[in-house]
């Protein structure tokens, strides 16, 4: 039938765009046609031979290394003579268990169901002593051969890695190898920007490589089973995987009858069909810890089949399945993943107030599918998640799987066989739904560039938090009598060796004043002194930052990548004021000038009608207009401020929208906006609604008193009532210029019925060569109120081009929070330093139920500061990067936009509900209903080696 041997044969493949299974692969996810994983064509022996295998190892209580462990083979035979098999299992070289099996069963049960009918098993049992156990941290790998044996010849040989490992749920909790396990997961689609999904080896093993790097532990393969080299090297990186079969029924949740095919008796086979191959090609892979049936597809008979089908196959894993619901009937439109089938809870987008309730609620371990939705600048509140997961109060809430790893933009060619950029969209630049003509998911817009990472794999800020939130080591210090007292303790209870400690100590210049290392012990966690007692003394601020990296070089990371990092400050630098007995929302620091400032006060000329006026100071020329301060000159009469994005110095009330901040019904229904309730509207459109980002400020009165001149502003559209009225009081003194600033809101204005504010802040244009920006705050990454866990409150320094970051849709960037002080220097030291404070009542501590907003963020402790090129209004209007600075433009070319913000709400990405992935922690946000904000920023002006922090990594 097949032909002679060496007959050559048409092997024909027909590719369907669309047909009945794109009812059930309806993913988010750019569609693409043809075929993207490789093809194998094998031939095998048409009487003996090894059909298929099955491994399994079972580990003996207390299920730790010291534990024994059985490594069963289940082997399916085609077998027309007495043929036997023998098994080995190696380390390297060495043999460390044996077995030899002659007789086999005829497949029955589970057996007849994983590998079919008409076959022989041979059932190999062998007994390992103390082997390693493979776990993310030590993913030890064994080699298992296979041999087929008849008449003394062997007539096949088979091998495959594995890793000795136990996987089970006790006491609701999921352990791996008798520990509770914490995952530390993200989901991840396959997509490369120009290979589309035809991805490679390397492209693999350069995504999985890095979410090592970054202490991710564990992998959703959304929502398919992944190309085969996916899970080879996840077993050998140590990362969990949760295997997901390719079904999902996203259209038909539109129509709110999700399960329909579900529960059509018609449509079984072809869901059992998805789960079968799963299963089938992918059993053996030890990083697999459990099994999901699919994604966002509803619940009835045809998921229960698939369901009893796998725990009949497999029980040394858990089934999952996130679009069930509690109630255990059909779902219409999104499940809760708390469906009985489920043997996790496991819901999407849960906030951490309801990941507390379900912990209280269920007998199940609690582990979110999808949660912190990545698009754009986001992941707000995800240090509070952690404190949820590392609560011995909530032990069974056990991680989730962020949504999700990459942006899946594209470079996609207008024509084929491109020769320049010119023949691609956008001339070579990433895109997104709708770059590539009405029919590339216009729609859908940038829905699916919800990553940690960019398009190229440039890892998003977001990730530092996610590195420093799952660093598997904690460290703490504070000062000694022999100098400062150190503590490194693993979090998972293993050892620390292979680590080692480094640390060094920084002043307020960022100065390092002594550094050192240590090799860590085998202890699972130690005390150690850093002897530096000397450098300890003195005044000013003093930080001690102490990291773990390998010792070795690994499979995943070079010698010395650092695991885990901490900042602490051992002493706090000068306060900026008197101290008081009541607290405040920000006392401020004094910046460590090299020299003393002059006191005294300025000299103010008059001229004219008294409307020009003119200040001259020690080290500052001011210039002021109409009560507006509208130049600024060093003693060489060089200009400071700028022009040349508006007014240089004004008040800011608004900012360009974040992906979250565009996320409501409008973004993709912007024809009903004017007719769906205002709570389905995105924070943006709410905004523009109301003209936020047009206010025009207009000077009501201005008075002299001495060296003081008092300016009282409305702020408001150019017709109506004013949405905020400002009072500023500015003293020049010898050396500098102290603006004391009220805003008050007009609660009878349109802003009233705004969910929060933006932000409530000042900003500066300066001239284009004060391009290195030095802080005290946090950083030296981008950070905000609610994601800056990762960001150490201390002495940073970047440029104003590297505090930006390539969104694939440009939005208020680059910001970083509870700053006291900020600098913007030329290259030769010349610049502005800028010093916060305010007298008004701190905010709230943060905590992890949502809350109310207020007048300032929870936790908002110093002032929120960016530095860019462009103006908000400039970055609301690009809908690429590419396009923030019209074409010819050089970014060093123009001027700096610097905004000092006394509140300014968080970024987002919560969520609460799977139908607004990008809710906001309410406690972050800034309630329009405030009754003022008071601030003070001081203004001097530095010339060269006045102020010198030290360059280098933060």
């Amino acid at each position: 039938e097949h032909g002679a041997a060496g007959t050559e044969h048409v092997l024909v493949v027909q590719v369907l765009k669309w047909c009945d299974g794109s009812f059930l692969e309806d993913q988010d996810t750019w569609w693409l046609n043809g075929i993207y994983r490789d093809v194998v064509l094998y031939s095998l022996p048409a009487d003996n031979a090894i059909d298929d295998y099955r491994i399994t190892t079972t580990v003996d209580p207390p299920f730790n290394d010291g534990a024994d462990a059985e490594v069963s083979v289940e082997i399916a035979v085609r077998c027309r003579d007495a043929c036997s098999v023998r098994c080995v299992v190696q380390d390297g070289t060495d043999v460390v268990a044996e077995g030899v099996q002659g007789l086999a069963d005829d497949a029955q049960g589970h057996l007849c169901m994983m590998f079919g009918h008409g076959v022989k098993v041979f059932h190999v049992r062998m007994r390992m002593q103390r082997p390693k156990k493979w776990c993310p941290e030590q993913p030890k790998l064994y080699t298992l051969t296979m041999e087929l044996r008849c008449g003394g010849s062997v007539l096949q040989t088979e091998r495959w890695d594995f890793g000795v490992r136990d996987v089970r749920i006790s006491n609701a909790v999921l352990q791996l190898n008798g520990t509770p396990l914490l995952v530390n997961g993200a989901n991840r689609v396959e997509m490369h920007p120009i290979r589309g999904k035809a991805l490679t080896d390397d492209d693999v093993l350069e995504d999985l490589i890095m979410m090592k790097r970054f202490n991710f532990n564990a992998v959703r393969s959304a929502h398919c089973p992944n190309k085969l080299s996916f899970y080879h090297f996840c077993d050998q990186l140590g990362l969990l995987v949760v295997d997901e079969a390719n079904s999902e029924c996203h259209g038909l949740a539109m129509l709110a009858s999700v399960s329909y095919l579900q529960c059509d008796p018609a449509w079984r086979g072809a869901y059992l069909h998805r789960v079968e191959a799963m299963f089938g090609r992918d059993k053996n892979f030890t990083c697999i810890i459990g099994w999901s049936l699919g994604n966002e597809s509803g619940f009835g008979s045809n998921w229960q089949a698939c369901c009893d089908w796998l725990r009949a196959c497999d029980m040394s894993r858990f089934v999952q399945f996130e679009s069930g619901e509690a109630h255990g009937d059909a779902t219409l439109i999104m499940g809760d993943g708390r469906h009985p089938a489920s043997d996790i809870v496991c819901p999407m987008y849960a906030d951490p107030e309801r990941c507390m309730a379900l912990a209280a609620s269920e007998t199940r371990p609690v582990i979110m599918c999808e949660y912190s939705h990545a698009m754009g600048n986001s992941n707000g509140a995800l240090h509070l998640f952690y404190d949820v997961f590392h609560s011995k109060e909530y032990p069974t809430v056990q991680g989730g799987f962020i949504w999700d790893f990459v942006d899946q933009g594209l470079r996609a060619p207008r024509k084929p066989k491109p020769r320049s950029l010119e023949d691609y969209h956008l001339k070579g630049n990433f895109g997104y739904g709708g770059d590539f003509g009405s029919t590339s998911g216009a729609a859908d817009k940038w829905f699916c560039c919800n990553g940690l990472v960019n398009t190229d794999r440039r890892p998003k800020p977001a990730m530092e938090e996610c590195k420093y939130l799952m660093q598997p080591v904690t460290m703490s210090a504070s000062l000694s009598d022999l100098g400062v007292k150190t503590r490194v303790q693993h979090r998972t209870g293993r050892s620390l060796r292979g680590l080692m400690l480094r640390w060094e100590l920084i002043d307020d210049c960022r100065v390092i004043t002594l550094r050192g290392s240590q090799k860590l012990s085998d202890a699972t966690d130690q005390d150690l002194e850093l002897h530096c007692s000397g450098y300890c003394k003195g005044t000013g601020g003093l930080w001690v930052r102490v990291w773990t990296e390998l010792e070795e070089p690994t499979n995943y990371a070079p010698k010395g990548h650092v695991v885990a990092r901490e900042c602490v400050m051992l002493r706090a630098p000068a306060p900026a004021g008197a101290s008081h007995q009541s607290p405040r929302a920000c006392i401020g620091s004094r910046a460590p000038l090299a020299t003393a400032l002059p006191t005294g006060l300025a000299s103010v000329k008059h001229q004219g009608d008294g409307d020009e006026v003119t200040i001259q100071g020690s080290s500052y020329t001011a210039s002021i207009r109409g009560g507006l301060l509208v130049g600024l000159r060093d003693v060489a009469g060089r200009e400071i401020l700028s022009t040349g994005h508006g007014a240089s110095l004004d008040h800011s009330f608004w900012r360009a929208g974040t992906d979250n901040d565009r996320g409501g019904a409008d973004v993709f229904f912007p024809q009903l906006a004017g007719i769906l309730p205002r709570s389905m509207l995105s924070f943006a459109r709410q905004w523009t609604d109301v003209g936020l980002e047009n206010l025009t400020s207009r000077v009501r009165d201005y008075s002299w008193q001495g060296e003081e001149l008092t300016v009282d502003s409305d702020h408001g559209p150019e017709r109506g009532r004013h949405f905020f009225r400002s009072s500023v009081r500015m003293s020049f003194g010898a050396s500098s210029v102290t603006l004391r600033i009220k805003i008050v809101p007009n609660h009878r204005s349109g802003i009233v019925k705004l969910p929060c504010l933006p932000r409530i802040g000042l900003r500066f244009v300066l001239a284009p060569e004060f391009s290195r920006v030095s802080w005290l705050g946090r950083g030296p990454h981008e950070c905000y109120p609610d994601r800056k866990a990762s960001a150490p409150w201390c002495v940073h320094q970047r440029s104003v081009e590297d505090m930006h970051f390539p969104y694939m849709v440009p939005g208020e960037c680059g910001g970083v929070a509870d700053v006291h002080w900020v600098a913007l220097q030329s290259g030769d030291g010349r610049g502005l330093l800028l010093e916060y404070s305010s007298d008004d009542a701190p905010p709230p501590e943060e905590g992890l139920l949502s809350g109310s907003p207020g007048a300032r963020p929870a936790g908002m402790s110093g002032a929120q500061v960016s530095a860019a090129r462009w103006t908000p209004s400039m970055a609301h209007a690009a809908a690429h990067d590419f396009e923030l600075l019209p074409a010819g433009r050089h970014c060093t070319e123009e001027p700096v936009v610097l905004h000092v913000d006394t509140a300014h709400s968080g970024i987002g990405g919560t969520g609460g509900a799977t139908d607004a992935v990008w809710r906001f922690h309410k406690q972050y946000l800034i309630d329009p209903r405030t009754e003022e904000w008071n601030y003070t920023v001081t203004l001097t002006l530095l010339g060269p080696k006045q102020l010198e922090v030290a360059a280098g990594e933060s």
